[in-house]
């Protein structure tokens, strides 16, 4: 979930740079905003999708058993499906379009497609936030939940920020 709230956090800050660009370049402060959503983006994507697919997915499809586990399947495998077509849009156009406002390069950032982006990753979160840790916090046991809070920590820890 904290993960899922700085992910909406960003998610909102670039869609705010690219509705208002023309205002942040004019202020100076264009470069600045993109170097920091860029830092964000790359980090608590890549450690977030980790986590849920390395740590929280296998954990919860394995306290399943028969049809309930075939349900859970598909729903996280929808949710790794999403993961991949959101990293596949951040890579291409949104990070390359941010790298070069970062790097005081004229650029747009059309607003159509950081909405798609945006909109999409905030759709995956709700579903996540609404179905699946919902489910987690049923099914787990309050040491499988303990585990995977100190697999993901260990994680985070390991990964420069």
């Amino acid at each position: 979930s904290a993960c899922h709230r700085h992910i909406r956090t960003q998610c909102e800050a670039l869609l705010d740079l690219a509705q208002n660009l023309p205002h942040y370049v004019d202020q100076g402060t264009a470069p600045g905003l993109a170097r920091s959503i860029l830092h964000e983006l790359d980090t608590w994507m890549a450690r977030h999708h980790a986590d849920e697919e390395s740590g929280l997915f296998p954990t919860l499809i394995e306290s399943m058993a028969g049809s309930d586990a075939v349900c859970l399947r598909g729903m996280t495998q929808h949710a790794c499906d999403e993961h991949r077509t959101l990293e596949s849009i951040w890579r291409k156009p949104l990070r390359m379009l941010l790298e070069q406002i970062a790097d005081h390069e004229p650029a747009s950032l059309p607003v159509a497609a950081t909405q798609a982006f945006t909109t999409r990753y905030l759709e995956l979160i709700a579903h996540e936030d609404d179905e699946l840790l919902p489910m987690a916090e049923r099914l787990l046991t309050d040491n499988e939940i303990d585990t995977l809070r100190h697999r993901m920590q260990a994680r985070q820890a390991e990964r420069p920020a």
